[in-house]
């Protein structure tokens, strides 16, 4: 933090910018106090300041240290420059796990998306708002927002191939939190067996209403 509230300046080419703050016509080489907020962002002048961290009091340039939320002395930014540069490698280090050493490499991610779009084709001939708690549908991290969700997940359709038809009917579908659909993934969340018996039935009723 800095620990002046006012510095004293110079005034040389700088008297207009000054006399747009509020401090009036200013002569040449003429000294003024200032307040420290209103020195020019680009200014070099140094400001005593303690540092955040440890405590420290040093003069610091002003430039440096103005737009700064936390101010540190050379040590202790040091240290918070080790921590980030840290964190980058741990990060960077993730960025060698794509292709085969990715742990969920798929091989077959181009025929898979061609099926998950066949899916969503099947998914949107269905009246969804017919569906419990299709009103509450919203986006992930939202409160109360709900997903839709295949309860025969895309993934197990695909890698069993099971007809887009199938994973994309109404029977399928339903809408659950979106935190459950988080931790579901790419679960089931019945017996392939139960949606056929199910697509069935649909099927029965309906012929039977014709």
């Amino acid at each position: 933090m800095f620990l002046e509230t006012h510095v004293e300046v110079t005034i040389s080419n700088n008297a207009k910018y000054y006399a747009s703050k509020g401090y009036g016509y200013l002569k040449q080489r003429s000294k003024v106090m200032v307040k420290v907020e209103d020195l020019p962002t680009k200014s070099h002048r140094h400001v005593f300041t303690r540092c955040d961290c440890c405590s420290k009091e040093w003069f610091a340039c002003y430039a440096n240290m103005y737009n700064k939320e936390t101010h540190r002395c050379f040590s202790c930014n040091r240290k918070y420059v080790g921590e980030i540069m840290n964190t980058t490698k741990i990060i960077s280090s993730n960025s060698n796990r794509i292709g085969e050493n990715h742990p969920r490499f798929n091989p077959n991610k181009p025929e898979f998306k061609e099926y998950w779009r066949q899916v969503k084709v099947e998914t949107d001939k269905n009246n969804l708002s017919l569906l419990e708690n299709s009103s509450k549908r919203g986006k992930a991290g939202v409160n109360g927002a709900y997903h839709l969700d295949h309860i025969i997940s895309v993934k197990y359709g695909f890698d069993n191939n099971i007809s887009p038809i199938i994973i994309g009917s109404k029977e399928n579908l339903r809408f659950i939190s979106w935190e459950e659909n988080y931790k579901k993934r790419a679960k089931n969340g019945m017996a392939l067996g139960t949606l056929f018996a199910l697509i069935e039935i649909s099927n029965c009723a309906t012929a039977s209403g014709a």
